[in-house]
């Protein structure tokens, strides 16, 4: 992550968060932009958190140019005009060219992937390391984060973007906590998930037919994909194989029109990021609800109840802009559709649906950029504030 940065002309850091719970998570900071100084660092930007999908990590929000990936964008946003944006990055636009006015942006990492394998009591190779799922994620990682870049900065507020399972954990954290509120301005959900009960994945239900989480379970097996190994080897695979690649990946997201095929060995040089098995085997559900532990006692043994316990999205009082694809079979249009009858109206701001548009398409597609960035940086100029400049 360090070098995939650096080398783009920006400046990085990373920090390393304990959880409550004790896990330790990378995150990565983009303190200002390409044309600023370390003088930025001592003016306040408004904090930007980026939080990435289902078996993915930070490096979604800056493996693509410049100028189509959102981490470099709100590094270097001019006040989320997007006419601006396009001007600056050699599109479309004239006039007077403007200072931009960019972001202090975060790219966080949920628990178990490439950047946040370490614990403070359990070694990455126990039982007890991989023994989550979303359910803690949404309880400890995100707030956690979110508590952590707030103290740091000493910001009162920040803007939350979360892509697919980083949007779950927004979804299901107020279950939890009702803190975020008073911290998050404005919450972007990118192809946002709750429901999966109509999700097309096939990859995803053979998982819940077959319940691979017990015969996992029975070969001791707790990590899903061990993503440094394949990340060696995919890369000359999709080089020499590019459809097989394709292929893989639109049997987990669906069919995709957007990205640029030449980058895939690119994305798999890093993609797949780890999770555990146990989150895998949690996200296809037909209720929006806490890890099921497959019997009544179980559940009863961990909850009190028959039954896991409902997470309520309607606790959700954070101003929000949803983006959803017409192509996505995570986020299934179906589902996105329950979730937004379930959603308070009052803190919609707006929900764009992009036609054509598959689950990756949101961090990686080409037109990411034009079709969802743009608007989104607008947006969090509005309820967050411009970003600010050194110079």
């Amino acid at each position: 992550m360090v070098e995939i940065v650096a080398e783009k002309g920006y400046p990085i850091e990373e920090h390393y968060i304990t959880t409550r719970d004790g896990y330790i998570l990378g995150c990565f900071r983009i303190p200002y932009g390409r044309h600023e100084n370390d003088n930025a660092l001592y003016i306040g930007k408004p904090a930007v958190f980026l939080m990435h999908g289902l078996l993915d990590s930070s490096f979604t929000w800056v493996n693509n140019p410049i100028n189509e990936s959102l981490g470099y964008l709100l590094a270097d946003a001019e006040k989320g005009n997007h006419k601006v944006l396009i001007f600056f990055f050699g599109g479309a636009g004239g006039g007077k060219k403007k200072k931009k006015k960019g972001y202090d942006v975060w790219l966080g990492n949920n628990r178990g992937n490439r950047y946040s394998k370490s614990h403070v009591k359990y070694k990455v190779n126990s039982d007890e390391f991989w023994n989550f799922s979303y359910d803690e994620m949404a309880k400890f990682d995100v707030p956690d984060q979110i508590s952590y870049v707030l103290n740091y900065t000493n910001q009162e507020k920040l803007a939350f973007v979360g892509h697919s399972e980083g949007t779950i954990q927004m979804f299901a954290a107020p279950t939890f906590t009702r803190d975020l509120e008073s911290k998050v301005a404005i919450f972007g959900a990118l192809a946002p998930v709750a429901w999966v009960y109509h999700c097309k994945s096939p990859l995803i239900d053979a998982m819940a037919l077959f319940h691979v989480d017990t015969l996992f379970e029975a070969l001791g097996v707790r990590q899903f994909l061990p993503g440094t190994f394949i990340n060696i080897f995919a890369p000359d695979l999709c080089n020499t194989t590019p459809d097989m690649c394709g292929l893989f990946l639109e049997l987990v997201c669906g069919p995709s029109q957007d990205l640029n095929d030449s980058r895939i060995e690119v994305y798999v040089s890093k993609t797949p990021a780890d999770t555990s098995v146990k989150n895998m085997v949690s996200v296809r559900r037909d209720k929006f609800e806490m890890f099921d532990y497959g019997s009544d006692q179980a559940n009863i043994d961990h909850y009190g109840s028959k039954d896991p316990p409902q997470y309520n999205a309607t606790l959700l009082n954070i101003p929000t802009v949803l983006y959803s694809g017409t192509n996505d079979w995570l986020a299934d249009p179906t589902d996105v559709a329950t979730l937004m009858s379930v959603l308070n109206p009052a803190i919609v701001i707006e929900h764009k649906v992009v036609d054509g548009f598959a689950h990756l398409d949101f961090v990686w597609g080409i037109h990411a950029n034009s079709e969802v960035y743009y608007d989104l940086i607008s947006k969090i100029t509005q309820y967050l504030g411009p970003g600010k400049t050194s110079s």
